[in-house]
């Protein structure tokens, strides 16, 4: 460790009081170790945490000394220096920083930076005005950052970090200038809520993530849609940007067209007594459907691992209302919620379940035409697990004739049931996939019948899109062409091998 020469010492502090000689000497010993780039400098400066250390000088240690391999050691000395020192780190140390935290994927980082730039400690009092989030930032977190943040604390099964992220996030940004972050932002709300065995909030989160696809109703971009779309960006362009230029948030300002039940609870609070966010804070807001496409079951994870575990618990219990409480839990919820549903009956082979369930939530759902309610991928789900189970070598009960026969009835039901949902509509097309799997089912099957194959491979001629084929794997191929001849038939040039 760097010391200060003696014959040095008496020329530093020559004019220096003696209640400050310490001082002194600490901050010149500091100066030196920095200089000479001791390795123990960060020792020296955990020892000597309550002395008054110069400010200037532990940023210029920050920024040399913090680096990936010694990023978790010094996260705490930082935040030692902000609590005890009442340290106060340049936009610029702060970025390093958030940049460090986003790369190591720190939790302990995640929470420094949570608690000191997006909800800043500081400003949080019990006597709260009408909404919280209405405390300065030092600078504004970029969109991406905001994302990496959010999946750090899904990780770690922290929902709570979350909702402050989208809500800091809807205080500055725009959703539909930014609708890749808010969905992610979204997706990992649903996914931390899983993991802290959340259920009620999953779902609740889980709804409002659906809510911002337009595939997910029957959209159509009018011209007074559209009018309105871009009056409500305008107006709402105004008010982050004035939220950026105070450094505040003024949520009553909002148009009236963009608050929820809640925002207007709080409105109608803030007249009579104040409202208290840290005892009720609000989870919902209205917001068009900004996302193109649709959620998929790949996006969440956990939250398909939650509804498997939660569907088969359900089946395997003595209820005799299993389907109509599954049901039940679609209709409360929103309907893609269906996809997940099939899923964990599919992966558990309650084949028979999931097409009663798909087949009632048509009926359920009138409003809405089939190919929106009832996703390709839903089916796609059904048809691979199809080939699982006929695959599988214990499936023992398929060896039997009359069972695979019903399970080869149950594939032609299936597809048909699809095909039915394209039959009124140009959008969106039979896909490929779907088909290559079904003739890979039925060249295995015990009961093979042509005039079937014949017409499903009309249909899928007729819509398709255009330049599709079915390509099927050689040993598919190589049956089907023994059953068939589908290399010399009229659709030889529509079925080819992989």
């Amino acid at each position: 460790m760097a010391k200060i020469p003696a014959r040095l010492q008496s020329s530093v502090l020559v004019d220096v009081p003696e209640e400050t000689r310490s001082s002194v000497l600490l901050n010149v010993q500091l100066q030196l170790m920095l200089k000479r780039q001791d390795p123990t400098v960060a020792t020296f400066i955990l020892e000597n945490i309550q002395s008054p250390l110069n400010h200037g000088l532990l940023e210029v240690f920050f920024f040399n000394y913090l680096n990936a391999e010694n990023f978790v050691s010094l996260v705490s000395l930082l935040e030692l220096c902000i609590e005890d020192k009442q340290f106060i780190p340049s936009n610029a140390l702060w970025s390093r920083y958030l940049s460090l935290t986003c790369e190591v994927f720190s939790l302990e980082g995640a929470k420094l930076i949570f608690h000191n730039v997006i909800d800043d400690y500081k400003f949080v009092v019990q006597d709260c005005s009408a909404y919280n989030s209405t405390h300065p930032v030092p600078f504004l977190v970029s969109p991406d950052s905001l994302s990496t943040l959010a999946m750090i604390f899904q990780k770690n099964s922290e929902p709570q970090y979350i909702i402050f992220l989208r809500d800091y996030f809807r205080r500055f940004y725009s959703l539909y200038g930014h609708r890749t972050t808010f969905k992610s932002i979204s997706i990992s709300l649903v996914e931390a809520y899983c993991g802290a065995g959340d259920a009620v909030n999953a779902l609740r989160s889980f709804k409002y993530l659906c809510m911002l696809f337009r595939d997910h109703s029957n959209f159509q971009a009018r011209s007074d849609y559209l009018e309105t779309i871009y009056s409500i960006l305008n107006d709402t362009s105004r008010w982050r940007v004035n939220n950026i230029r105070t450094n505040g948030v003024q949520y009553p300002d909002w148009p009236e067209e963009l608050k929820s039940e809640d925002d207007k609870l709080q409105d109608s609070e803030v007249k009579g007594s104040l409202f208290r966010p840290i005892d009720a804070k609000s989870n919902s807001t209205r917001v068009f459907a900004t996302l193109d496409g649709s959620i998929q079951l790949n996006d969440l994870p956990m939250f398909d691992e939650f509804i498997t575990k939660t569907v088969l618990k359900h089946m395997q219990s003595d209820s005799t209302q299993k389907i109509p409480t599954l049901m039940k839990l679609i209709k409360s919820n929103h309907y893609m919620l269906t996809t997940f549903i099939v899923s964990g009956l599919a992966s558990n082979n309650y084949f028979a379940e999931a097409l009663i369930i798909m087949k009632k939530l048509q009926l359920k759902h009138l409003d809405l035409s089939l190919p929106v309610l009832l996703k390709d991928e839903t089916f796609l789900i059904l048809f691979m697990n199809c080939k699982r189970r006929l695959n599988n070598p214990e499936s023992n009960e398929l060896h039997n004739f009359d069972k695979l026969l019903e399970f080869n009835d149950y594939i032609n039901e299936l597809l048909k049931f699809y095909f039915k949902g394209k039959e009124r509509f140009k959008k969106p097309f039979v896909n490929p996939v779907i088909m290559s799997i079904y003739i890979s089912l039925i060249v295995d099957g015990p009961k093979f019948q042509s005039s079937i194959l014949e017409s499903n491979l009309t249909f899928f001629k007729n819509k398709r899109q255009k330049n599709d084929k079915i390509y099927l794997s050689p040993d598919d191929y190589k049956k089907l062409d023994q059953v068939y001849d589908i290399s010399r038939s009229q659709f030889k040039d529509l079925v080819l091998p992989n």
